[in-house]
């Protein structure tokens, strides 16, 4: 129902990123690239003590859990490689056209 990234040392998290896909939140420590990844679709903490209590506030209240799940869903769809491919396209299309 819940991913949680324990690790104090992660550069970008593609296994966020694959559990996001799967209607996962994500809980999450607040290092290197996991608070741009994670967003709106879980928590990022700064200590143990806030990762214990997100990871039950998801736990307990099931309603929260979907909510977050549906966003890190369709979040996690922007980083498909034809979304990621439209984006590179069109920018060097602006700068093309500029």
């Amino acid at each position: 129902q819940v991913y949680i990234q324990p690790s104090k040392y992660e550069s970008f998290g593609l296994c966020i990123l694959e559990a996001m896909a799967t209607g996962r939140p994500v809980v999450a420590f607040n290092v290197g690239g996991i608070p741009e990844l994670v967003g709106d679709c879980g928590f990022v903490v700064d200590n143990k003590e806030s990762f214990l209590c997100k990871v039950e506030e998801l736990l307990n209240n099931r309603e929260l859990c979907n909510k977050i799940g549906e966003k890190a869903s369709a979040r996690a769809k922007t980083f498909e490689w034809n979304s990621i491919a439209k984006k590179t396209i069109g920018f060097y299309e602006a700068i093309l056209d500029e």
